[in-house]
């Protein structure tokens, strides 16, 4: 994002994911859906969900997001499960702000 945006009245942001057919996804593989506000560029989270292969919903409370009508970054964290070794992709789609 280029300046500060806000959500005009949302209380959730939500994203679903899914690894693509064929990637090195393993079980114990994590996401988080996150959101940065301010010049500061404080984070603020939704917490761990697991990835499964079907597909995750991910998603931030922005009600109890300090600053969230100065959103600067909105992205999502993978954390590798252990053992995993290669890359993979991540397929991202539904985006939401409700």
């Amino acid at each position: 994002m280029d300046r500060p945006h806000g959500p005009d009245g949302a209380r959730r942001c939500r994203r679903r994911s899914a690894p693509p057919r064929g990637g090195d996804h393993r079980a114990g593989t994590s996401a988080k859906l996150y959101v940065r506000t301010g010049s500061a560029l404080t984070w603020h989270d939704g917490g761990s969900t697991a990835v499964v292969p079907h597909g995750t919903v991910l998603s931030v409370d922005l009600t109890k997001v300090p600053g969230r009508n100065d959103v600067r970054e909105i992205g999502v964290r993978f954390e590798p499960a252990a053992g995993a070794h290669r890359g993979s992709a991540v397929h991202i789609d539904d985006v939401e702000l409700i």
